[in-house]
């Protein structure tokens, strides 16, 4: 009985933090695309509406970028990722139809999904106590309570992972199950492409801590499961887009180099990583209680437990993520969404560890002062934080649509400068085909629009929307 009313306690804190949690998020639910990083939920909206648009007639299922109603055939593909999201945004638009709330919803469901695989797992090794503060930690740091409500490739995994985690700890523990680890492994691959090191890092903790008899047997559900979902993706677009190798070598190249980065060598790189990417979306608070978790495991000699061996490892893929990857990790804050499960579980220990030696007084009673302060210094600090991400705004996609579609005819492209970026959430609300060239070239007659940094004097045909100033010019032909 007494088990009975811990879990359901459990249950019913859960409950509060998932609705808070989901409060938060839906302050932004119907906000147009404009915030921090909208352009990625904008795409994977584009890519949803199109696959109705077109009925499914697409090559390989691959996400179509295009956004002119009047095309008849898709043209342009957007096949440097998994396209699990994409698929996903199909049936959110399906849902919820074509508005931003669609893929909104997708995002903050699966997150809630992720905790809830989170908990589970934390609740089996380490107890209710401290699940019930890793999930508190977990959606309280600013990555997951601001990019928990976008859908993208980074928070998508996340979902798998939080089942994953359980999944494979049952498995080892009971023998069976493996089928639903190598699904789990599947879907990551079909969701990020991070995703692989999380299946290594299992792979890695199975080889060590998984029984002789059924360590084969884990090892091929984890690889089986990863190169299936590679392959239900990779060969379908390797038929149907031949130059797939060539993109996806060339995508990797950008994203794993740091030569177009402002700063200079590895070791300003790993710095500027931890203070100005990895320090502000999960606070100084939390990146501290996590260093004391791990140091309370090593201290101890924990780490030869197989659940303490699988919370370390959890920090390999967000270290793999911005060794491997670190091209893409100075860009996009939101890659720090990798390391949310591990410092929440290993942050988690920490605070349970400080309130247990807390309550034993003597020489320990100052660990009730050290919690305070870190818990209001993490609230503080997340607080602020957050209220940046909600507040920051960028109106260009809403202030250019008109213009655009004013001046550009339906079935006809528009021309833009490189400069101009990444703007699916443009594309979306214009509803027109964006063509991206290095120069205003004779050969590509149609309509450009060109757009400079603002400053204080714009000349009279331009048009000031979110920090630019742009003008269209015709270069048609008559």
């Amino acid at each position: 009985m007494a088990h009975n009313s811990g879990w359901w306690r459990s249950v019913a804190l859960l409950m509060v933090m998932w609705w808070a949690a989901l409060a938060l998020w839906a302050t932004r639910l119907a906000a147009p695309l404009t915030g921090r990083h909208d352009n990625n939920s904008a795409y994977h909206l584009v890519a949803g509406r199109a696959y109705w648009h077109y009925g499914w007639r697409v090559p390989a299922l691959a996400p179509v970028m295009d956004t002119d109603p009047t095309l008849q055939t898709p043209a342009r593909f957007y096949i440097n990722h998994p396209p699990l999201g994409a698929w996903l945004a199909a049936a959110g638009v399906a849902l919820w139809g074509d508005q931003p709330a669609a893929v909104r919803l997708i995002a903050m469901f699966g997150t809630l999904i992720a905790g809830a695989g989170l908990f589970l797992w934390l609740r089996r090794a380490f107890g209710a106590g401290v699940a019930l503060v890793a999930q508190a930690l977990f959606l309280a740091l600013p990555v997951i309570a601001f990019y928990g409500q976008m859908l993208n490739h980074e928070p998508l995994a996340l979902v798998f992972v939080g089942l994953l985690l359980p999944l494979y700890q049952r498995a080892q523990r009971r023998g069976r199950g493996w089928r639903w680890v190598s699904v789990c492994a599947a879907l990551l691959l079909l969701s990020a492409w991070p995703g692989a090191f999380y299946v290594a890092a299992c792979a890695l903790h199975a080889l060590f801590f998984t029984r002789t008899r059924l360590r084969a047997r884990a090892l091929l559900a984890l690889a089986g499961g990863a190169l299936a979902g590679l392959a239900l993706w990779v060969v379908p677009t390797l038929l149907a887009f031949p130059a797939f190798v060539s993109l996806l070598s060339g995508q990797f190249l950008l994203r794993s180099g740091l030569s177009d980065n402002p700063w200079t060598g590895v070791v300003d790189y790993a710095w500027t990583m931890l203070w100005a990417r990895t320090r502000p979306n999960v606070t100084e608070a939390g990146l501290l209680l996590a260093a004391l978790g791990v140091a309370l495991w090593l201290w101890r000699g924990a780490w030869r437990n197989a659940d303490v061996a699988l919370a370390l490892c959890l920090f390999l893929p967000p270290l793999a993520q911005f060794v491997v990857f670190a091209g893409q990790s100075w860009r996009h804050d939101y890659t720090v969404y990798h390391l949310a499960p591990a410092l929440a579980g290993s942050g988690a220990v920490a605070l349970v560890w400080l309130w247990q030696r807390g309550r034993q007084g003597g020489r320990w009673r100052p660990a009730w002062m050290v919690l305070a302060l870190l818990v209001l210094a993490f609230g503080v600090s997340s607080a602020r934080r957050l209220t940046t991400l909600y507040s920051e705004r960028d109106d260009f996609p809403l202030v250019i649509a008109p213009y655009i579609q004013a001046v550009v005819p339906p079935g006809q492209p528009l021309y833009t400068l490189a400069n101009i970026g990444w703007t699916p959430a443009a594309w979306y609300y214009a509803q027109r085909q964006f063509i991206t060239a290095e120069a205003v070239r004779p050969a590509l007659a149609g309509v450009w629009l060109l757009c400079r940094a603002a400053d204080p004097a714009p000349q009279p045909d331009e048009i000031a929307a979110g920090g630019l100033l742009c003008r269209f010019e015709d270069h048609r032909a008559g």
